[in-house]
């Protein structure tokens, strides 16, 4: 059995496809990805920015966010080509597959996609899709906090540096990886179990004291 977590980037559809935006409002600009071991040690990765079909842009919000401009799409293949290489990557460790995202946004949004473009449903991609985890959600459960929270937040709250940039598709997918191998061991997770409650309820406890005092009506008081 290979974990395999997945982490997209995505662009807008310019708002002149009206039909095309029913269907997904993003397509896909870059994906990337990791393979661990039933160990959970990283064996493989997986990095292809994507060709934009409905936008000649990135836009201004998107590039910001992930450092992405058209100039470094031009000469990357169309999603149709891309995610082919992707499924077969995934297939290619011939052995079980199980993926993660950080939430369950990239699924659906390569399902959406892929109505979009046409693409049909085979056996290698139902192979890829048959188990798929909302991680995001599974940590949130599994550290008992009650809400969902940030990749960012959760790396910050585990006590471990970020691994790369930031909002790269392969970088986020790393850092997710990291997480979740880190689930697995048991006395690691405990710990960091408790250093994530101690930082989200000292959040918690802060947001909640400061929407409960109107602070201007301190207005320099002992000053």
């Amino acid at each position: 059995m290979v974990h395999i977590v997945v982490d997209l980037e995505m662009n807008w559809l310019d708002f002149k496809y009206e039909n095309e935006r029913k269907i997904s409002t993003n397509e896909v600009i870059e994906i990337g990805a990791v393979t661990m071991n039933e160990k959970f040690e990283e064996i493989g990765a997986f990095k292809m920015y994507v060709k934009p079909q409905f936008n000649d842009k990135v836009v201004k919000k998107v590039e910001k966010l992930t450092g992405i401009t058209m100039d470094m799409l031009q000469d990357s293949p169309v999603f149709a080509d891309a995610f082919d290489a992707f499924i077969k990557w995934c297939i290619s460790f011939g052995e079980e597959v199980v993926m993660y995202g950080w939430s369950d946004s990239d699924e659906l949004q390569l399902r959406r996609e892929m109505k979009l473009k046409n693409i049909p449903w085979n056996e290698d991609v139902d192979k890829v899709f048959r188990q798929w985890h909302d991680f995001q959600k599974e940590f949130s459960d599994l550290v008992g906090i009650g809400r969902i929270i940030t990749l960012s937040q959760a790396v910050d709250y585990a006590g471990i540096d970020f691994a790369g940039q930031k909002h790269d598709a392969c970088c986020d997918a790393r850092n997710t990886a990291y997480l979740l191998a880190l689930t697995k061991d048991e006395k690691r997770f405990a710990k960091t179990m408790n250093s994530v409650l101690e930082a989200f309820n000292h959040e918690e406890l802060t947001s909640s004291i400061g929407s409960l005092i109107d602070f201007s009506a301190w207005n320099g008081v002992g000053a």
